[in-house]
């Protein structure tokens, strides 16, 4: 296998990188890698996979907006994440 990116480096990445912030500034309840790095099934080429819960915008709960899912994919970065 090559010399990729194994998931502790992906986890400090997530935490670390300015890239990764925005995730920080929601009310998360749960946050987990996914894709190629969780099945060390990555390479060169895969980017990392965020995958979290968070809990519902007050301004969706009191009916002023709708939320489904928080969603940022940025390939030139390597930014996959999807807050549910």
């Amino acid at each position: 296998m090559g010399d990729f990116m194994n998931i502790e480096e992906a986890k400090n990445k997530v935490k670390a990188s300015e890239d990764y912030k925005f995730l920080w500034e929601q009310p998360l309840i749960l946050l987990s890698l996914g894709g190629s790095i969780a099945y060390g099934t990555n390479n060169e080429n895969s980017d990392i996979d965020v995958r979290g819960v968070m809990f519902e915008p007050v301004e969706s709960l009191i009916g002023l907006s709708n939320f489904e899912q928080l969603e940022r994919h940025d390939k030139e970065k390597d930014v996959d994440a999807v807050v549910y």
